[in-house]
């Protein structure tokens, strides 16, 4: 009486959801297939494979056309602030190593006497000027052609990152890293380098230009009852002081750059950074300046009288000129970084 009770209470979705799991059991007395036939059939793939538990390929093309929109827009809002930062430090990086390429050929020259003589022969007078000219054009083209590649292929790297294919998954791989974080770590990359190779190109070239105009302006007038050429190459072939001077200043240029990494790492500025692009750099460089510019006056007029420098005259002189050159170089190159900081919001 109950069963048959029970049977007229219950309602007609009762009786289908009793016929499905009727059917249902009548299936679980099959053979169960394995587990890797279970995922073949519903199109995942091992967990091995690239695309392991993903969507279907309509769903993936859906999302990846989705994103790519996404990216493109945000793409075509992005300031134009990165691609000219990022081409202006690539330029700076590249000019500096053109500085260095023209510091080594000079330093070369004037290491050989039979290429100090070619030197004065196809440049009468020892017109340092001329080199120091082909010198700053060679820089200045390095700069501008360096800067032209970096535009292009940032904008190409920013127009392939916003691209599709045919591969739905890859570009899903492609598009979840926006444009935008790649132009700022990109730019962020190159600051070490755009600020260490031009403070080494400086600390080598200008110096180097310096010494020699000025010895080849001592020569003119003859050295020991000497001639030009022959008093120009006595008076280079002890170069240990200005070398030493060299070497001080990319020493100096390189632990900038070290302290620059370091600040990146650590997301906070250096202290020496700050305490170097003070503007107090500025007076001790000017300080610095004109004690050297004094003693060397002193030291030509007794060269004029053949009375030759110490070697504790010659190295102060050299380290106290490339401090002089230095000083104000680096300020200036850490204002002109916190003004490209300030420009790009950091």
């Amino acid at each position: 009486m109950k069963s048959n009770a029970a049977l007229r209470t219950k309602t007609s979705a009762d009786r289908v959801i009793d016929g499905d799991l009727a059917a249902l059991g009548d299936a679980s007395r099959q053979h169960v297939p394995s587990i890797d036939a279970s995922l073949a059939s519903t199109a995942v793939h091992a967990p091995r494979t690239p695309h392991a538990y993903r969507d279907d390929l309509p769903g993936v093309e859906a999302r990846r056309n989705s994103l790519a929109e996404t990216r493109r827009r945000e793409l075509a809002l992005m300031p134009l602030t990165l691609s000219q930062i990022y081409a202006h430090r690539v330029a700076r990086a590249a000019g500096g190593a053109a500085a260095i390429l023209c510091a080594l050929g000079l330093l070369v020259i004037l290491d050989d006497r039979f290429l100090v003589r070619l030197t004065t022969y196809f440049i009468p007078g020892f017109a340092i000027g001329v080199y120091a000219l082909v010198s700053i054009a060679f820089v200045l083209v390095t700069y501008q052609v360096a800067h032209w590649i970096a535009e292009q292929r940032f904008s190409a790297r920013m127009r392939e990152l916003v691209s599709t294919g045919p591969d739905a998954y890859s570009d899903l791989d492609q598009l979840a890293v926006g444009p935008f974080a790649v132009a700022a770590e990109k730019v962020r990359r190159v600051d070490q380098v755009a600020l260490v190779l031009p403070l080494a190109g400086i600390a080598l070239l200008a110096p180097l230009l310096a010494f020699v105009g000025y010895i080849g302006v001592i020569a003119l007038r003859g050295y020991y009852g000497r001639s030009q050429i022959e008093s120009f190459m006595a008076m280079t072939s002890d170069m240990g002081p200005v070398l030493l001077a060299l070497l001080a200043g990319v020493v100096l240029a390189s632990i900038l750059g070290h302290m620059i990494g370091r600040e990146h790492r650590r997301g906070e500025p250096a202290e020496w950074v700050r305490w170097l692009g003070h503007w107090g750099m500025l007076v001790v460089a000017f300080v610095v300046g004109a004690i050297v510019a004094g003693a060397t006056m002193s030291t030509t007029f007794r060269m004029q009288h053949y009375t030759t420098p110490s070697h504790t005259t010659r190295y102060l002189l050299a380290l106290g000129g490339e401090a002089a050159i230095m000083l104000p170089t680096i300020s200036f190159f850490l204002w002109w970084r916190r003004r490209e900081r300030w420009r790009l919001g950091d």
